[in-house]
């Protein structure tokens, strides 16, 4: 009888304690626009801003979408959203895998304009970051497109 009350009892505090206040991550997904065209690769992270203690958040965007699960997802709470984009200036061929991929370049290399083949030189965006505002609901909304400008 003693070891069922001390198990009930350790059970009310497991589920009282089991912190419902405490933050929580959140699987998130959406996509990211530039001046109306879909980023085709580049990052998004989620950074806490000051006073949201949480840890930031971080994956990757493809074909204008990004797909965070709960296990790796933004805490609740203000985050600074930082959406990084890598322009195509920046892709090399891959010996190994024979495809394309993004080269490690610095934002300078990458926004410099490239020579077309009839030698006039095409327009590069000189942006390649921007900062949000963005605050994850405790609630815990799956979906949030950005539409950022040039």
């Amino acid at each position: 009888m003693m070891h069922r009350r001390l198990f009930l009892l350790s059970s009310l505090c497991f589920l009282g304690c089991s912190g419902s206040d405490e933050p929580r991550r959140h699987a998130l997904s959406g996509t990211v626009v530039v001046e109306g065209t879909a980023v085709a690769a580049g990052t998004i992270s989620f950074l806490p801003s000051p006073g949201n203690s949480a840890q930031p958040a971080h994956t990757s965007i493809k074909d204008g979408k990004y797909r965070f699960q709960q296990d790796n997802g933004p805490y609740s709470g203000a985050h600074r959203v930082v959406i990084g984009i890598k322009s195509i200036a920046d892709k090399e061929p891959n010996p190994e895998t024979g495809g394309e991929e993004f080269a490690g370049q610095g934002i300078k290399e990458a926004a410099a304009p490239r020579r077309q083949a009839n030698d006039q030189r095409a327009p590069v965006s000189t942006k390649l970051q921007w900062e949000v505002e963005y605050t994850v609901p405790e609630d815990g909304d799956d979906k949030k497109d950005f539409e950022l400008g040039g």
